[in-house]
């Protein structure tokens, strides 16, 4: 079971190219950030899967040259088989997260990754795992520790389980249909490559390196497409928002719109569920903070801001309740009572509700990467 290398070059233009990649990849979604608002936590462990990707490729190609003396190279090695596992263990975890937000066992596959990385990094830690093969200008690794391969064998599988399980059946979640399809090619080449990664632990063919870092590259290269093409994936994974509506005190619907249809509501069409909780808000409107339970709806998240001096409030029906949306309702709401404080500080008998025609620009504006998103449905 040896695995090994016979260009130099090769290797480090390799590295320079895929890191180059990484690089390219990592500034779209620094600059992205801006604009779409990123959720932290999914936004960190993106960068984290990122540099982790890097470090095993990098650490992967340069450990089978003679850079660096044995010891040296025996312990990036280890560190490459480190970066690796726990940067496909990132990935699976994530993607079975953000696909199953509403299972009870969401949170399964992460706790399944960590007892399996758990296993194989005490059986790493034994010595003389690994024989250091040399030849002209490369070294080759052959596993003394038949356990730790079986780790890492049981590891991968798991992880392709996982992988496939996920996407199959976590496929209709997505709010972007395009961007499912684009994620079946993603985790398509990303199974095969941990097949043949696997493979390459065994076997000492060199076409089967030469395919694994084909793969590598075309993994990188479509999360680096979906990044350009679909960036507001990064807040709208699964998410999507069904109903903006805004209310007046006096029990008038100022405006309220319909992001699956794409069209403005009037009030003879709302749910009678969200009447009946908007009827009990206005009926106590100076408390309520304490109101937002009246309004329950099965499987969606509700998120309620106001404006007491100006009595109106904005109700926002989603599929999950998040910062992100709630930051952005903050922001419409600053802009549509800047907008519109005149009018409604000086509403008096009868309300025009065509002075909120406008809205829908504030919407496109606060809303643009959710109304982007559900076109493709």
């Amino acid at each position: 079971m040896i695995i090994g290398i016979h260009s130099n070059m090769i290797g480090i233009v390799n590295i320079v190219f895929y890191i180059s990649i990484i690089l390219i990849a990592l500034s779209y979604i620094v600059l992205a950030r801006e604009t779409y608002e990123p959720d932290k936590n999914f936004f960190i462990m993106l960068i984290i899967f990122f540099i982790n990707e890097a470090h095993a490729f990098a650490f992967f190609n340069i450990t089978t040259e003679k850079v660096f003396n044995q010891d040296l190279s025996l312990m990036l090695w280890h560190a490459a088989l480190i970066s690796g596992a726990i940067s496909i263990g990132i990935w699976t975890s994530v993607h079975a997260i953000e696909l199953n937000k509403k299972s009870k066992v969401r949170y399964l596959p992460v706790f399944i990754c960590i007892a399996l990385l758990g296993i194989m990094f005490g059986t790493m830690v034994q010595p003389n795992s690994f024989q250091i093969i040399t030849s002209n200008s490369t070294y080759s690794y052959m596993f003394q520790n038949n356990l730790l391969l079986i780790s890492i064998l049981i590891y991968n599988a798991m992880i392709i389980s996982i992988t496939i399980i996920t996407q199959v059946f976590g496929f209709k979640n997505y709010s972007d249909r395009g961007l499912g399809i684009l994620f079946n090619y993603f985790d398509g080449i990303f199974v095969f490559r941990i097949i043949i990664y696997s493979l390459l632990l065994i076997f000492t063919a060199f076409f089967l390196r030469a395919i694994f870092i084909i793969s590598y590259f075309i993994n990188i290269i479509i999360i680096l497409i979906i990044i350009i093409k679909r960036p507001n994936f990064l807040v709208v994974f699964t998410n999507k928002i069904y109903d903006f509506i805004i209310f007046h005190r006096s029990g008038i619907l100022l405006y309220s719109y319909n992001f699956q249809t794409d069209q403005e509501v009037n009030d003879s069409l709302l749910k009678g569920s969200i009447l009946i909780g908007i009827n009990h808000i206005l009926s106590n409107f100076a408390n309520v903070k304490n109101q937002l339970d009246l309004i329950k709806l099965r499987d969606k998240g509700v998120i309620f801001q106001f404006d007491n001096e100006l009595g109106y409030a904005i109700l926002l029906i989603a599929k999950h309740k998040n910062t992100t949306l709630e930051h952005s309702i903050s922001n419409f709401n600053n802009e549509f009572s800047h907008r519109f404080r005149q009018y409604l500080s000086n509403l008096h008998g009868l309300i025009d509700i065509s002075k909120f025609s406008d809205t829908k620009l504030l919407i496109n504006e606060h809303f643009k990467r959710y109304i982007v998103k559900t076109s493709h449905q």
